[in-house]
C-alpha cells in the first residue's frame, strides 16, 4: 500500500504520452487540436496537485487539470477544473523497454506510459525541470533506486550500452551535451541510490584500494563533461594507435590519474552504505 508522498516520488515531474491499445496490439498517440503542429497528449504531474501539459496542444482538456490518489483503492484521480471526479487510473506498472505503464480504468484500453528511453529533444527540453541527474546502466536498475534518488531530488537517466564502459561513458557524454541545465551529475555503475559530491571543484570518485574507481564519480557538469571528452577522445587514438596495448580501465586510470591530477578526490562512497548528499 502507498501513500500520496510515495505515489508523487513515483509520478510527478515526469512525461506521461496518452495511448490507446487497439485489439491489434498496436498503439495510437491522441494529438490534440486541428492546427498544424498542435501536439499530442501528454501529462505531467506536479507535486501541488496540478496538472500540466509539455507538448503543444492547441487546448487543455478539461478532464486532465488536477490529480490525487486515493489511499483506499490505490488509484489516482483525475479532476477537471470544477475539481470533480473526471477519471481514475491504476498506479504505475512496470513495461517493456524498462518504462512503466499508469492503466485508465475505462471501457477502452488506455494507458498514460512513461519510456525513459526516449530519447527526442524537443520532447526532454520541454519536460526536464531538474538540475540533477544520476545516471546508471539499465542492468543495475531496481525499483527502489528511483524512489531513493527522488528523494534526493536526483533524476534518473538509465543508460543502454552494454558492450563497454567506454560505450556507457558515449551515452552519458551525448545526454548531457544537449541537456545544459545540468549542474551536478553521479555517474554510477553500481545499483545503489548513493549520491556523494565534493565540497570543492573538484571529480569525487570513488575508494577502490586507495586509488579513483571509474565504476562511481560524480562532479559538476562541466568538469564531468570535460573528464567524458577526455576519455572519448584518448579512447579513439588508443583504438588507432597499434603501440598502444593499454585496456579500457588502464586507460582510464591513466586519465585520471595524470591529466586530472589535483582536480579529484576519492571518498569512501560506499563505507558506510548509507547515501550522503552533499552540497557545495
Amino acid at each position: 500500500m502507498l501513500n500520496k508522498e510515495e505515489v508523487k516520488d513515483l509520478i510527478c515531474d515526469r512525461f506521461w504520452k496518452y495511448r490507446e491499445i487497439t485489439p491489434k496490439k498496436t498503439f495510437t498517440t491522441l494529438f490534440i487540436g486541428t492546427k498544424a503542429g498542435s501536439g499530442m497528449l501528454a501529462l505531467c504531474f506536479r507535486r501541488n496537485g496540478r496538472i500540466t501539459f509539455p507538448t503543444n496542444v492547441a487546448f487543455e482538456p478539461d478532464e486532465y487539470r488536477y490529480w490525487d490518489f486515493d489511499e483506499d483503492t490505490q488509484e489516482i484521480v483525475f479532476l477537471n477544473n470544477q475539481n470533480q471526479i473526471s477519471r481514475r487510473a491504476k498506479l504505475p506498472v512496470r513495461w517493456f523497454g524498462g518504462g512503466f505503464k499508469m492503466q485508465l480504468i475505462s471501457d477502452k484500453n488506455e494507458v498514460f506510459s512513461h519510456e525513459p528511453h526516449v530519447d527526442k529533444y524537443a520532447i526532454k527540453k520541454s519536460i526536464i525541470g531538474g538540475t540533477h541527474m544520476f545516471f546508471c546502466p539499465r542492468s543495475v536498475y531496481e525499483f527502489e533506486l528511483f524512489q531513493d534518488l527522488a528523494f534526493l531530488n536526483f533524476d534518473i537517466k538509465l543508460i543502454n550500452a552494454k558492450n563497454s564502459i567506454i560505450d556507457f561513458f558515449n551515452e552519458v557524454y551525448r545526454y548531457l551535451i544537449v541537456h545544459p541545465q545540468l549542474e551536478e551529475v553521479v555517474i554510477s555503475q553500481v545499483g545503489q541510490p548513493i549520491v556523494e559530491l565534493s565540497e570543492e571543484e573538484k571529480i569525487l570518485f570513488a575508494n577502490k584500494d586507495n586509488q579513483p574507481s571509474y565504476k562511481y564519480f560524480s562532479g559538476e557538469r562541466a568538469l564531468v563533461l570535460e573528464l567524458l571528452t577526455v576519455v572519448l577522445s584518448e579512447n579513439n587514438k588508443r583504438l588507432l594507435n597499434r603501440d598502444d596495448y593499454r585496456n579500457e580501465e588502464e586507460m582510464l586510470q591513466d586519465i585520471i590519474l595524470n591529466k586530472f591530477a589535483n582536480r579529484y578526490e576519492i571518498a569512501e562512497v560506499f563505507a558506510p552504505k548509507y547515501k550522503n548528499h552533499k552540497h557545495h
